[in-house]
Formats: structure tokens, sequence, C-alpha cells
């Protein structure tokens, strides 16, 4: 993670408490996970480049991966320091990614 001043992410949860990470399913049969509700989504984008060994790209407010990787970015996601998710209720069960088919 990050720790450089203006260097760090935030995540804000959903309405439910639980983190916004969806996959979807674009033209061709591609698969894209999104994560959204990214303060600074540059910075996340980086660092799960690395993390990860994928592509990706921001939007204002969101990081889309290439690929389905919603289970390696959630786990991504709980090993972050607390400061960087604000609205996930807990770090367990509620706290899981949601796939769209």
């Amino acid at each position: 993670m990050s720790t450089e001043p203006g260097g760090t992410w935030t995540v804000q949860g959903t309405k439910g408490g639980s983190l916004p990470v969806q996959v979807e399913k674009r033209p061709m049969g591609k698969k894209v996970t999104i994560i959204s509700g990214v303060n600074n989504a540059e910075i996340l984008s980086k660092e799960l480049k690395v993390a990860l060994g994928t592509g990706s790209t921001c939007r204002p407010g969101e990081v889309q991966l290439q690929g389905d990787h919603a289970e390696r970015v959630t786990a991504f996601l709980m090993a972050a320091p607390v400061h960087h998710l604000l609205g996930i209720s807990g770090r367990g069960k509620a706290a899981t990614a949601k796939k769209d088919k």
C-alpha cells in the first residue's frame, strides 16, 4: 500500500455496507472487474496492477481491471489498512464481492 503524502486511496462501501466490486461481461465475452466509489483511483489502479498483474484503467470514481478478479480484489481490499475502507460493515461475510452474470 502506498504511504507517500497525497498517495492514499479510499473505497466507499455500498449502502448495504459491502465492497463495491462487480464483474461485468462486455462484448465478445470479455469480463471486466469494476471497483466503484474510489477516491484517488489512479493510485489504487497502479497498486492493483502490480499486485494482480493485470491491465487496468481509471474512470472518475472507479477502477476497471481486465478479467474476472473479484475474489483477488476483495482479498486485496480486505488486507488494506482500515482507513482505506469507508462504510464497510465488518471484514467478514457482509463485505463480499457481487458478481453479475
